[in-house]
């Protein structure tokens, strides 16, 4: 039996289990008790059905201190004990018709999660090309995947915003704040949809009024951690070692991210035939490039990048199987499926396969330390970011950077100011050809530079003690 007693105070106490707490106190309703758990705290009133000869129970309501008490409770138990044992209604029927007519239109919240994800995968015309409305749909799946979970039978215009901030509170009391934080932007998202135009299944949003401040949600990890000249080398020798715990393909997609500045999936995703001398009418300069199509890219545009002859190096070694189609980096035996992204991540922080933990490349090369310090873990991202780190700590006799901004968005693939972001440049973008051919040859230099100040730091291996190379 429970020790705490029928009193607003004792109600708002925390249990660490679910608990059941009758109102015996002078002057209370018999049947009348509230069941607590860790995380809210419900009124329900139990009653005998003289017609079926059943005992029924009904909730009444959620505890509030202020809004629905004790007193509010022992109120509404009184009126339904009265129209039972008076009137002889059938109050968990009349109940329940009411419910039903509240919740005409609307859908249980695992329903209306699953219409949201369909709406997502749906695919329609974007830029004369056949996609899903939302490439990305899976991870709002996964972020609502714990909503679903504690929801899924409730309806919709249930949901509440303290709901809602339970939920998300008990995420961070998990130590999870990237999982809340997605929780949090992805249900935002979706009571948006479900309040739409078409889908009308919420007439009030119970995200209007939560912030990231009132959840109190930590800010965003700062995407700051490069490899310095020492790591590069580390890491770049290490690759060739007859016993790095990775295949060749995915030692080389590593290596031509560092020296392309190229993304993840845009490097590992490769394909023969996209490598070759691109011409101007296809956006480049008659050199050796890679020409990647939209479809492949984050910003779903054409990238014409520039090889340096480092990146054509490891692209050679490749094709020096003569197959002229495919992938150039298959993951797998043969030409089979594709390096993606998740899969070069994987590569580096080690993964389970078939109950064996396989060992990663950041373990095997040493790089362990804590988050900030030298030879921390890292990931595919961070070689991007490497390579136009050290070329932006690249200075002039007078202390001034050798290259700017501006030329470092341009192998990054970001949008900048020349590229249609003003009004006054966008007819250079929608008309002008050519543009693109000079923003090729504007992104061949910084990619050399890059070139020479790799072959800088790789030309020797590491005197480092972090890892001993051995004989292939």
């Amino acid at each position: 039996m429970s020790a705490l007693k029928f009193t607003d105070t004792d109600l708002k106490s925390i249990v660490t289990k679910r608990v059941k707490v009758w109102d015996k106190t002078s002057g209370g309703v018999s049947g009348l008790y509230a069941s607590k758990t860790p995380n809210i705290c419900t009124f329900m009133y139990r009653y005998w059905d003289r017609t079926a000869k059943v005992s029924r129970t009904v909730e009444i309501g959620r505890f509030h201190p202020t809004e629905f008490n004790c007193a509010a409770a022992r109120a509404k138990a009184r009126t339904l004990d009265t129209d039972v044992k008076v009137h002889g209604k059938d109050v968990a029927k009349t109940i329940k018709i009411a419910a039903v007519t509240a919740h005409q239109g609307t859908k249980l919240f695992g329903v209306a999660v699953a219409l949201y994800i369909d709406y997502q995968k749906e695919v329609i015309v974007k830029k004369g090309v056949e996609r899903p409305r939302k490439e990305k749909w899976i991870y709002d799946q996964y972020a609502l995947a714990r909503p679903v979970e504690v929801w899924a039978k409730k309806q919709i215009t249930d949901v509440t915003d303290e709901d809602i901030h339970n939920l998300v509170k008990s995420i961070l009391s998990e130590r999870k704040p990237e999982m809340a934080r997605n929780t949090y932007q992805t249900l935002k998202r979706f009571f948006v949809w479900a309040g739409g135009i078409g889908q009308r299944f919420v007439t009030v949003n119970p995200m209007a009024f939560i912030t990231p401040k009132s959840l109190d949600l930590p800010p965003p990890n700062a995407n700051d951690r490069y490899l310095t000249e020492e790591e590069v080398s580390v890491l770049w020798h290490g690759l060739d070692r007859h016993d790095v715990p990775c295949d060749r393909r995915t030692a080389l997609a590593l290596k031509l991210i560092l020296a392309t500045a190229l993304r993840p999936s845009e490097a590992g995703l490769q394909q023969r035939e996209w490598i070759g001398n691109i011409t101007k009418h296809q956006g480049g300069d008659g050199k050796i490039a890679t020409r990647i199509p939209p479809e492949f890219v984050k910003l779903r545009r054409w990238i014409v990048q520039p090889l340096s002859p480092l990146a054509c190096e490891l692209v050679n070694e490749q094709l020096a199987d003569g197959i002229k189609t495919g992938s150039l980096f298959p993951h797998g035996a043969g030409i089979g499926p594709k390096l993606t992204a998740h899969q070069l991540a994987r590569e580096l922080r080690g993964f389970k396969l078939k109950k064996t933990w396989r060992l990663g490349i950041c373990e095997f090369l040493g790089f362990t330390a804590k988050k900030g310090q030298p030879f921390a873990p890292f990931t595919p991202l961070t070689l991007r970011r490497t390579a136009t780190t050290l070329l932006g700590l690249q200075v002039n006799d007078k202390g001034q950077p050798l290259y700017t901004g501006l030329e470092l968005s341009r192998i990054l693939d970001h949008a900048t100011p020349d590229e249609g972001k003003d009004a006054g440049s966008k007819t250079l973008k929608v008309y002008n050809v050519a543009e693109h051919v000079q923003q090729t040859m504007r992104r061949r230099p910084t990619l050399e530079a890059l070139d020479q100040l790799l072959r800088g730091i790789i030309g020797n291996p590491p005197a480092s003690n972090v890892v001993k190379l051995k004989a292939a």
